[in-house]
C-alpha cells in the first residue's frame, strides 16, 4: 500500500452516547468524590481549629488528675478528705484484671480491636443529629472516648466537657485518636479505672470500693467488681446505697456479659448474681474523727495553699493529732456540760401532744425516723437519747410514765430531781424537785436516756431519792441539750505539737471553733504572766508580803469609780505572796501590777506568746482583757518549758503529689519519722536558736507556785488525777468564762466553759475551780492512763526538776517565815539562791497585837 500524501488524517470515531444509568453513576461520582474532598477539607478544618484546645497527653508521665487533700493523724490513720473529686490514684499491677474486665465487658467489649472510635455509632449519631437538629446527640461512646471526655473535663468545664454538642464530638474524637496513638490499651485502661466518676465523690475504682466497701480494690468479690463497673454510665441510677434494687439489675447484667465473653464461669456468674453486698453509705471522715481539729488543718492550709490546691493537688497532710486524746477530750467536755446543764436547770418539754390524734402522728414518725416498720420493736442503746411522750404518772408524783415510739419505760424522780426552773442566782440543790407533775405534763415530748438503780445510786442529784425508784420495769432518765459550750486545746510541750482540740460542743450544730477563734476574758488565769512579771523584775519571792485589802480607784476624767472585790466579797490582810495565788485572791493581783506596771505586764505578756489587744488598765491583773485559748496555752507551754518559747504546729508536715515537702516540723524524735528524716529535723532545730523569753529560775519559781495552787488551792480538782499538776483556774466577773489551764511535765492542757454570748452566767458557784478543772481532770486522768498493760496504770509524767541556783526551804504557810523547829503546819518552798526568808515565823503561843484582825477579814463589805 502507498501513502502519496505525507501527510495523513486520522477520524476518531464518536463514542456511543451515555445511557441514563451511566449519566447517574457518573454523577454520582463527582458528588461522592466532592463530597470527600470537602469532608476531608471539613475534617483538617476541624482538627487545626479544635486541636489546639485538646490537652495533650503523650506518656503517664502528663496525667495529673484532680486529687483532693487527704489529712492523717500522727498515727497514720486517715481522718480528713477535701476534694472536689474523690480520687486514689492506684497503678495497674494492684487492679485485679478481673475488675478491668467486667469494665471492658460492661463498656466496650471492641475496646482491644478498635482504634479509639466506633465509627459506625459515631456517624449514625451524627446522621441523626442532621436529620433531627431538636434531638439530643447520641453516640456508641468507647472507653477511650470516656477517658477522653473526663480529662476535657479535667482541662476545662465540666459543662463544656459533657455537653450534647458537635464541637464537643470533635474535641473529644480528636483527644481519644490521640490517646490511641500514643498511649498502649493497658495505659487507657489505667487512665479509665482512675478517671471514671463512680457516684458520691468518688473517682476511680480505689475510691469507689473504700466507699462503697470499705475495702481496697484489690480485696474486692467478683460481685463487688461487677457491681462498680455497672456504674460507669448512670451512677446516680446504679447506686447500690440509693437504689440497691436497680444496681442489683445492673450488677446482673454486668455479670452476663463478662460470662459471654469469656471471662468467668457459668457457676462464677450464679454466684456473684445472688451474693449479699454490704455497702456503706458515704462517711464524712472529718465529721465523725476529729472535726474540729481538721477543719482548722484545713483552714491553715487553705491560708497558705489557696483553696485550689487543697481541693486538686493532691496534698498529703501529716498532722500531729492524737485520735485517742482528742476523742477523750471531746466525752470529758459531753460530760463537764451535760453536769453543768443538769445544775441549771430544766428548760421546759421539747413539744406537747395535746391531741390524740397529734401523739399517734408524733409515734409514727419518730418510728419511720428511727427505721421501725410494722410491729418492729425499738432495741434500746444504752447511750442514745430517745425522744418520749409522757404518757402518765403514779399517784404520789414519784415516778413518770412514758413512751419511746411504742416502747414502754419509767422515770422515776431520782432521774429528774435536778429539773427545777433554771434561775442562775440559786444552786440546784437547795431547790430539788420533789413531784415530777409539777414539771412535766401528760404529752409532753421530752429527751431520756436509759439508766438502771446502780447509776442512779451514784448520781449527784438522784442518791438522795433512790427510794423513788420502781423495782420492776425499764428506767429512764431526763435529758436536755446542753446550752453551754466548751472547749479543749492540748499541747505536748517539748515538741510543740498540738496533740487534741474541742472547739465546742457540737461541731455539726456549730463549727466556730472556741479553742482558737473565741476571744474571751480569762479571769485569774492571767494572773501567772502578773506574778512572773514580778519574780522577773522585782525579785518577788514565794514570802514576799502582800496586802489584800479594799481598793478604790477614781477616775477624774468620767468620774468613775472602781472598787475591786474578791471572791467571796472578803479581805484577809496581809498575806505572803503563795497564799495570794493559792486562793486566787484579786487585790493582791492588781497591787503586783501596779508595782510592775501596766507597761511591763503586758510586755511579759507578749513574750510569753498573747498577741491580742490589751487594755492598759489595773483591770488586766485579774483578767480584764479578752484573749484566746490558743494565745493563753502559749503562756503555759512557756512556763512549763521553764521560759523556752515554743512554735506551736497543728501540722507536722505537708507533702504534694510527688513527694515533695512543701512544709515540715517535725522534731528529731517523732516516731514516725525514719532515720534520715529524724537526722534532717535534727539538723534543722540545731539551726534554730531556742527562743528562751523568760529567765528559767522564774519560770520555775512560777510552775511550783500553780502546784501549790492545785495542791492546795483553787484548782484542787485536778490534783484528782494522781499526777504531779501545776496549773491556774479563772473566772470572770458574775461567771460569764470559767478556765483551768494547767500541764504535767509532758502534756500543757487548756479548758473553757461558757456561753458563747454574755446573755446568762453559768451561774452561783460555777467558776474555774468547779466547772472547768473537773473537766480538765475527767480528761487527763484517762489520757494519761496505760491501759496496754494489766492492770492499766499511770504514765509516768514525772515532776518538775529546778534548775541550777534554786534552794529548798521549809516556811510557815501562813506568814512565808521560816518555819519553826518541830512545826506541825509546815511547807517545803522554792527560792533563788540567797532570796529565802531568814526570819522565823512568830511563836503563836505568844500574843502579837500586830496579829489581831485589824482590816475585818472576816466582815463582808
Amino acid at each position: 500500500m502507498t501513502v502519496s500524501d505525507p501527510q495523513m488524517h486520522f477520524k476518531i470515531p464518536a463514542l456511543p452516547p451515555l445511557t441514563p444509568w451511566q449519566r447517574r453513576l457518573r454523577i454520582a461520582a463527582v458528588i461522592v468524590a466532592s463530597g470527600a474532598v470537602t469532608f476531608a477539607t471539613l475534617v483538617v478544618a476541624a482538627y487545626l481549629a479544635y486541636a489546639p484546645t485538646v490537652p495533650m497527653l503523650n506518656s503517664l508521665n502528663d496525667y495529673h488528675p484532680k486529687v483532693g487533700a487527704t489529712i492523717y493523724a500522727a498515727d497514720g490513720q486517715l481522718i480528713g478528705e477535701f476534694a472536689e473529686e474523690r480520687r486514689v490514684l492506684v497503678p495497674i499491677d494492684r487492679i485485679p484484671p478481673l475488675l478491668l474486665k467486667a469494665f471492658v465487658a460492661a463498656e466496650d467489649k471492641r475496646f482491644y480491636t478498635h482504634g479509639g472510635i466506633d465509627l459506625i455509632g459515631n456517624l449514625q449519631a451524627v446522621a441523626d443529629k442532621v436529620r433531627s437538629p431538636t434531638k439530643k446527640l447520641r453516640g456508641a461512646s468507647t472507653i477511650t472516648q470516656q477517658v477522653a471526655r473526663s480529662l476535657l473535663a479535667t482541662h476545662g468545664s465540666y459543662e463544656e466537657a459533657t455537653e450534647r454538642s458537635l464541637v464537643r464530638k470533635i474535641r473529644e474524637a480528636i483527644l481519644a485518636l490521640r490517646l490511641e496513638a500514643r498511649l498502649s490499651k493497658d495505659d487507657i485502661l489505667y487512665l479509665y479505672v482512675n478517671q471514671i466518676f463512680l457516684g458520691h465523690k468518688a473517682y476511680g475504682v480505689q475510691a469507689a470500693a473504700e466507699h462503697y466497701f470499705r475495702k481496697n480494690v484489690g480485696d474486692l468479690t467478683i460481685a463487688e467488681m461487677a457491681t462498680l463497673a455497672g456504674l460507669g454510665q448512670r451512677p446516680s441510677d446504679y447506686s447500690p446505697v440509693s437504689r440497691p434494687e436497680a444496681a442489683l439489675m445492673r450488677r446482673k447484667y454486668v455479670l452476663r456479659r463478662m460470662f459471654e465473653e469469656g471471662f468467668i464461669s457459668k457457676s462464677q456468674m450464679e454466684k456473684g448474681e445472688v451474693e449479699q453486698l454490704v455497702v456503706y453509705p458515704r462517711n464524712e471522715l472529718y465529721l465523725t474523727m476529729s472535726p474540729y481539729y481538721t477543719e482548722q488543718v484545713r483552714r491553715e492550709i487553705i491560708d497558705r495553699y489557696g483553696e485550689r490546691a487543697v481541693l486538686e493537688d493532691g496534698l498529703q497532710i501529716y498532722t500531729a493529732l492524737n485520735i485517742e486524746y482528742d476523742i477523750l477530750a471531746q466525752e470529758a467536755i459531753a460530760r463537764g456540760l451535760h453536769a453543768l446543764d443538769k445544775r441549771q436547770g430544766f428548760r421546759g418539754p421539747l413539744a406537747q401532744l395535746k391531741t390524740p390524734a397529734l401523739k399517734t402522728l408524733f409515734l409514727q414518725k419518730y418510728r419511720e425516723e428511727l427505721g421501725l416498720t410494722g410491729s418492729d420493736e425499738l432495741k434500746i442503746e444504752p447511750n442514745k437519747t430517745y425522744l418520749a411522750a409522757v404518757t402518765g404518772f403514779d399517784e404520789k408524783g414519784e415516778v413518770v410514765k412514758i413512751d419511746i415510739a411504742g416502747h414502754p419505760g419509767l422515770m422515776p424522780l431520782a432521774a429528774m430531781r435536778w429539773a427545777r426552773t433554771p434561775d442562775p442566782t440559786e444552786r440546784v440543790d437547795m431547790h430539788y424537785v420533789t413531784d415530777v407533775r409539777r414539771v412535766l405534763k401528760i404529752g409532753d415530748v421530752i429527751g431520756v436516756k436509759h439508766t438502771d438503780r446502780d447509776q442512779i445510786a451514784k448520781d449527784t442529784h438522784g442518791w438522795e431519792a433512790i427510794q423513788t425508784v420502781p423495782k420492776e420495769g425499764e428506767l429512764f432518765k431526763l435529758e436536755q441539750e446542753p446550752i453551754a459550750q466548751g472547749a479543749a486545746l492540748t499541747v505536748d510541750p517539748r515538741s510543740g505539737y498540738v496533740v487534741a482540740e474541742v472547739g465546742g460542743y457540737n461541731f455539726e450544730d456549730s463549727s466556730f471553733n472556741r479553742a482558737i477563734q473565741a476571744c474571751r476574758e480569762p479571769g485569774s488565769a492571767f494572773k501567772p504572766i502578773v506574778y512572773s512579771a514580778a519574780i522577773d523584775k522585782l525579785d518577788y519571792t514565794a514570802s514576799t508580803q502582800i496586802e489584800d485589802k479594799p481598793l478604790v480607784y477614781d477616775n477624774p476624767d468620767d468620774a468613775m469609780r472602781w472598787k475591786p472585790d474578791n471572791a467571796g466579797l472578803k479581805f484577809k490582810g496581809t498575806l505572803p505572796l503563795r497564799q495570794c495565788l493559792i486562793d486566787s485572791i484579786n487585790t493582791p493581783a492588781i497591787r503586783i501590777a501596779e508595782a510592775v506596771g501596766i507597761e511591763d505586764v503586758i510586755k511579759n505578756a507578749r513574750r510569753l506568746g498573747i498577741t491580742t489587744d490589751l487594755k492598759r488598765e489595773l483591770g488586766i491583773a485579774i483578767g480584764s482583757s479578752c484573749t484566746t485559748m490558743w494565745d493563753l496555752i502559749k503562756v503555759y507551754v512557756t512556763l512549763n518549758q521553764m521560759g523556752y518559747r515554743r512554735d506551736m504546729h497543728f501540722i507536722r508536715r505537708v507533702v504534694d503529689r510527688f513527694g515533695n515537702v512543701l512544709e515540715d516540723h517535725t522534731v528529731s524524735w517523732d516516731p514516725a519519722l525514719t532515720l534520715t528524716q529524724q537526722l534532717d529535723s535534727a539538723y534543722r532545730r540545731l539551726l534554730t536558736p531556742d527562743n528562751q523569753v523568760l529567765d528559767n529560775q522564774t519560770a520555775f519559781l512560777m510552775v511550783s507556785l500553780m502546784k501549790e495552787g492545785v495542791e492546795f488551792g483553787t484548782g484542787q480538782y485536778a490534783s484528782h488525777t494522781g499526777h504531779v499538776v501545776a496549773g491556774k483556774t479563772g473566772t470572770t466577773n458574775d461567771a460569764f468564762d470559767a478556765w483551768f489551764m494547767g500541764f504535767t511535765t509532758k502534756l500543757v492542757t487548756g479548758v473553757w466553759v461558757g456561753h458563747d454570748k454574755k446573755e446568762r452566767p453559768l451561774g452561783v458557784n460555777e467558776q474555774g475551780g468547779v466547772t472547768a478543772a473537773p473537766i480538765w481532770a475527767d480528761y487527763i486522768s484517762r489520757a494519761l492512763m496505760d491501759y496496754s498493760v494489766s492492770p492499766a496504770k499511770l504514765k509516768d509524767q514525772g515532776d518538775f526538776e529546778p534548775p541550777p541556783g534554786i534552794v529548798r526551804v521549809a516556811i510557815d504557810p501562813e506568814t512565808g517565815y521560816l518555819a519553826r523547829p518541830n512545826k506541825t503546819r509546815t511547807v517545803y518552798e522554792y527560792y533563788r539562791a540567797g532570796s529565802e526568808p531568814t526570819e522565823y515565823a512568830p511563836d503563836k503561843s505568844v500574843f502579837h497585837s500586830k496579829q489581831s484582825d485589824i482590816y475585818g477579814v472576816d466582815t463582808p463589805l
